[in-house]
């Protein structure tokens, strides 16, 4: 998220902000409500749209994305007795939805909004 609010920046400069959408989609069907994703991408950048769903909405999601996540009821884990494993990528989607290209996290935000004009 930090990537992609730092990209969004770049592209503020350019002025290339406003053809770009970024969308977030949280996989932690047991804890996100859509006011816990809100909360949470409103510290980084409001103009996110955040998601989340059922666990039958989100494997549709990941399978489509060719994604993949796993949670699991952990008495050990840290955060409440649930671990998330999930992803770590971005993906490029044009407007009709297909996608363009992906990235793993830890690009740099030079390369992703470089990335994002070529393809504007």
């Amino acid at each position: 998220t930090a990537e992609v609010t730092q990209t969004m920046r770049i592209l503020d400069e350019k002025h290339l902000s406003n053809q770009v959408v970024p969308v977030f989609i949280s996989v932690d069907y047991l804890r996100d409500t859509p006011k816990t994703v809100e909360t949470y991408l409103n510290a980084f950048d409001k103009r996110f749209i955040g998601l989340t769903g059922t666990e039958a909405q989100l494997d549709l999601t990941v399978d489509a994305f060719n994604a993949f996540y796993e949670v699991t009821k952990d008495p050990n884990a840290h955060h409440g007795g649930i671990d998330v494993v999930h992803s770590n990528m971005v993906f490029l989607v044009d407007p009709s939805g297909r996608i363009k290209e992906q990235f793993l996290l830890g690009f740099k935000p030079n390369f992703l909004a470089g990335k994002i004009e070529s393809f504007l």
